[in-house]
């Protein structure tokens, strides 16, 4: 067997003094889940500050010039799986057609609709209130749009939490004793400036302040009650921790961000049209929210905002990339003796609710049957590797709605991470009916590997069953969900 040649991403970020820094944390964040998922990475960067090159570098990612991939010759020859990834509004459309041509597929991460999708094949606009309408440029075809905070592109110290706390942040019920100060990864003089006079101020009143500059963030916003804050990449952080805030909008593309949030009751915000609030305004906007008799406001603010971002949204957009090159053809009788091989491999087996070994005239009983069954669906799935593995739809449980999917890796293609893109690719083939409003699916509670692939997928736990001596944990992902995509997925 040939060694699994491992996809490769170029992401092109750029960050300078008072412009970028989110840009570059949150391709940090794609690096992470890419590179989880067995990829391997570079950045193509002009401008890198050097706390993020050390961040990429430390990832074991190659740091180049955007000119050494687009016009120079790479010693890595790109293949079928490869992606290019660009981040920042300063990106022109010939830009972004370079990428592509260079690399295979392209990501565009967005915000506000404001970076043109020219070529795009997916496109990420992870701010409250994106609309698929945003980016329904035809000139360009339909990407899939990934919007919505589900998508957040968070870094891996955020990604532990694996589901929304419905109560919010247990501190967020007690009084506020430590504020965290963020002013952004990328302030100006001015902007660091007026959050150190916030700092003092706050500490003349009595509270403890910490700055969220230099410091291990994830580990800082584990041990304060509040946090004031500049309204880029840090709101989702937030979120995430499941603080109460009073965001602090330092730049134009973050007044909608601190407006929606606030809209949803998830922030309060300072500033807003103007960008340049008074520290009294800010000092005075936490000294309220801070109050005892705000105790009820922090507390829903923190479970507004938990329940909006749970750390997974890297992992959900690298796996919708890597399903992006997996086509599911219908079954036919000529499959039947791949399937038969693959359903009879051991870990298939292992994992199956019924582990004996199947017989052949059994499994072309079987075939045959479902193969006469207009509501049961079985495809092949392939890429340009070659197959990729078995995708099935069938009715659900008697009193269940939707449909429910099962699925099996070819065992030639294990260890390349495609679990939870074969679920993916399977699941906007569902949903290419109308009729299809969700897709369950039951897995076994000792198989994690499942329930991690189908988590990945954008499946959200939905409790436990039982049925025929089996015991399962039930998966479920409906269409119209948090996540808004294209009209043309499939």
């Amino acid at each position: 067997m040939n060694p699994v040649r491992a996809p490769h991403l170029v992401v092109r970020a750029d960050a300078v003094e008072g412009f970028g820094a989110g840009h570059v944390a949150r391709q940090l964040a794609l690096i992470e889940a890419w590179t989880d998922r067995g990829g391997s990475t570079t950045v193509a960067s002009d401008h890198l500050p050097e706390f993020w090159r050390t961040r990429f570098l430390a990832e074991g990612t190659a740091v180049v010039s955007p000119d050494a991939w687009l016009r120079g010759a790479p010693t890595r020859v790109t293949g079928s799986g490869d992606w290019a990834a660009v981040d920042g509004y300063g990106h022109g459309a010939d830009e972004r057609s370079a990428w592509r041509a260079r690399l295979g597929r392209l990501l565009v991460v967005d915000d506000h609709a404001l970076s043109p999708i020219s070529a795009a094949d997916v496109v990420v606009d992870q701010n409250l209130g994106a609309s698929s309408l945003d980016y329904a440029d035809t000139r360009y075809g339909s990407p899939t749009t990934l919007l919505g905070p589900r998508y957040a592109l968070l870094r891996r110290e955020f990604r532990s939490i694996a589901s929304p706390n419905e109560s919010g942040d247990p501190r967020a019920a007690g009084g506020v004793k430590r504020v965290a100060l963020g002013w952004g990864g990328a302030p100006t003089p001015a902007v660091r400036e007026r959050f150190r006079e916030v700092g003092a101020a706050l500490q003349a009143d009595g509270f403890e302040v910490v700055a969220l500059d230099g410091v291990d963030v994830d580990a800082v916003l584990d041990t304060v009650d509040l946090v004031v804050s500049a309204a880029g990449t840090i709101t989702w952080e937030i979120c995430a921790k499941g603080l109460p805030a009073v965001l602090v909008p330092v730049a134009d593309n973050q007044i909608p961000v601190a407006t929606r949030m606030v809209e949803a009751g998830a922030a309060v915000m300072v500033g807003g049209a103007e960008l340049d609030p008074s520290v009294d305004a800010i000092v005075t906007a936490v000294r309220s929210l801070a109050d005892p008799s705000a105790t009820a406001q922090r507390r829903g603010l923190a479970r507004v905002a938990r329940s909006m971002v749970d750390g997974l949204g890297a992992v959900r957009v690298v796996t919708v990339m890597r399903a992006v090159g997996i086509e599911l053809r219908p079954v036919t009788e000529q499959d039947a003796h791949v399937l038969w091989e693959w359903a009879n491999d051991e870990d298939v087996r292992r994992n199956a609710f019924s582990t004996a070994a199947i017989g052949w005239d059994e499994h072309v009983a079987w075939l045959t049957a479902r193969l006469a069954d207009d509501r049961a669906s079985l495809y092949i799935a392939s890429d340009d590797e070659g197959p990729v593995g078995h995708v099935r739809f069938a009715d659900p449980p008697e009193g269940d709605i939707g449909v429910e999917v099962s699925v099996a890796l070819a065992p030639a293609r294990r260890g390349e991470h495609l679990g939870a893109p074969l679920i993916e690719a399977g699941v906007r083939r569902a949903f290419v009916d109308p009729a299809v409003t969700s897709v369950l699916a039951r897995v076994k509670p000792e198989n994690v590997g499942s329930q991690r692939a189908f988590i990945a997928a954008d499946f959200d736990p939905d409790g436990a069953g039982t049925g025929d001596g089996h015991e399962w944990l039930r998966y479920t992902r409906t269409r119209h969900g948090v996540a808004s995509r294209s009209p043309a997925d499939g």
